[in-house]
């Protein structure tokens, strides 16, 4: 899914003696006799952990004893792993869940059917039935705009409801020991009741909302860390008179994270089946619905052309930071670039042509450059489902055709890939500011706003032996 962060650019004060604008982009002015000057609607975006990914199992021997013998029963097999199998989606508009309409009382769910979901594959191939966490980790800044639910299937009629919503910003800041799911705002919940949840531990620590549903008890854990982000900020480009892919700024600074913890029993995977020779892992599936609630500030700053100069050249813009006074780090820089010819593993063009990612890191020196390169492609061969960026690979003998990891694989030839940054192409607008408006005096400042901000949210999940003796 993704969201990403404040500009890279340098506050007020300071910032001015580094040559970084302090000026706010797309934010309504306090100062009387400044103007500014409007630019598309920013989008949040939300990237998700897309591959499938195994949690390493963990051996468990269980004995068993009477008043006349001690057996050992031997070592049952655990065998637990899960999978990311779809995200059907990876950008959220920038907008209110809900439209007031005025004093008619009917305001307009225009965030309806926005929702992003992932669908997970909890697997047991083991000999003991296991309970498993779903942990998922992003900055504060994101799950304080989420609401969020559990079903078994997308198809929320053919499957079962596992979760109130659970609007993450009003339950962690709640206060006292219980939070009545009723009082959150309804952003399209699709069920399972509006329970009180009762509140044990702090945000810090880790803040634990429990309750019962269907006679059983389910868990959440918050936790607040700080701790270092990567995240990239993109904005405009455009060629002529033709907009292109945005251009991301990839940076890394110090933010507050959540990590949430999700334990309900209704998620417990049984034991593997065996018949006539032949193990049958047992699954479970979980969909995660994320619903965006809440529009967020843009309290992002311009990037001026000695921002843009500066990555033109190779080097990191140095003297960057937030609009709190934190530094941020500029790593490098990504961009999309479609219409890539697609080859077969020989070389030759299959008339084909697939999108391809360029990723390029800062060195020590402004001619430094690491370049990676990524196959941009759903994660299911029918490509219903959002694209993701698949690492790309040299392939064997073949100095310039990379295999990409994907559905299935895709070859392209990197010299027809452009490599590197043109700052012409970015979408400059001019800033004016008037210092004295009955004198005239107008200062201006030519820069390129934010249009996204995209942050690395994880999904996981871990398991635990749930059975007492393994099935033998």
């Amino acid at each position: 899914m993704k969201q990403t962060d404040r500009v890279p650019h340098k506050a007020r004060g300071a910032a001015q003696s580094a040559g970084v604008p302090a000026e706010r982009a797309g934010v309504p002015a306090e100062s009387a006799g400044t103007t500014k000057t409007s630019y598309p609607l920013m989008k949040y975006l939300s990237l998700l952990l897309a591959v499938a990914l195994l949690f390493s199992g963990v051996t468990f021997a269980r004995y068993l004893s009477n008043d006349r013998i001690d057996a050992s029963v031997g070592i049952a097999a655990f065998d637990a792993t899960y999978s990311i199998d779809r995200v059907n989606s990876t950008t959220f508009g920038n907008q209110n869940y809900w439209i007031e309409t005025g004093t008619s009382g009917d305001d307009i769910p225009q965030g309806a059917g926005s929702e992003i979901t992932v669908g997970i594959t909890l697997k047991n191939n083991g000999d003991t039935s296991v309970q498993p966490t779903l942990h998922f980790e992003g900055p504060k800044e994101y799950w304080d705009h989420i609401a969020l639910q559990l079903t078994t299937a997308r198809n929320v009629a053919a499957g079962k409801v596992l979760t109130p919503q659970l609007v993450i910003g009003d339950i962690a800041g709640a206060p006292g020991d219980s939070f009545n799911t009723a009082s959150s705002t309804d952003y399209g919940s699709l069920g399972g009741g509006d329970p009180v949840l009762s509140l044990s531990g702090s945000i810090d620590s880790g803040l634990t909302a429990a309750w019962t549903y269907e006679g059983v008890e389910n868990k959440m854990t918050i936790t607040k860390k700080t701790g270092d982000i990567d995240y990239s900020v993109g904005f405009v480009r455009q060629s002529e008179d033709a907009f292109l892919p945005p251009f991301y700024v990839d940076c890394q600074k110090e933010t507050d994270i959540y990590s949430i913890d999700l334990e309900l029993p209704a998620l417990n995977v049984d034991a593997a089946k065996s018949a006539d020779g032949n193990r049958t892992a047992a699954e479970q599936r979980v969909v995660v619905w994320l619903t965006w609630t809440t529009d967020a500030p843009n309290n992002s700053q311009a990037a001026n052309s000695e921002f843009w100069e500066a990555i033109a050249e190779g080097r990191a813009p140095t003297g960057v930071q937030d609009e709190n006074g934190k530094d941020i780090t500029i790593l490098g820089y990504h961009f999309d670039q479609s219409g890539v010819p697609v080859v077969n593993k020989s070389g030759a063009a299959t008339g084909e042509t697939t999108t391809v990612r360029v990723k390029n890191t800062f060195g020590d020196t402004a001619d430094a450059l690491t370049t990676e390169y990524f196959h941009i492609a759903s994660l299911d061969e029918a490509g219903q489902d959002s694209a993701y960026p698949h690492a790309a690979e040299l392939a064997e003998g073949k100095k310039y055709i990379y295999l990409c990891g994907g559905p299935s694989p895709t070859y392209f030839d990197v010299e027809n890939v452009t490599k590197t940054f043109t700052n012409e192409d970015i979408n400059l607008i001019k800033w004016e500011e008037v210092k004295d408006a009955e004198e005239g005096d107008i200062t201006s400042t030519t820069y390129a706003p934010v249009h996204e901000r995209s942050f690395g949210i994880s999904f996981k999940a871990t398991f635990v032996q749930s059975s007492e003796v393994p099935n033998i």
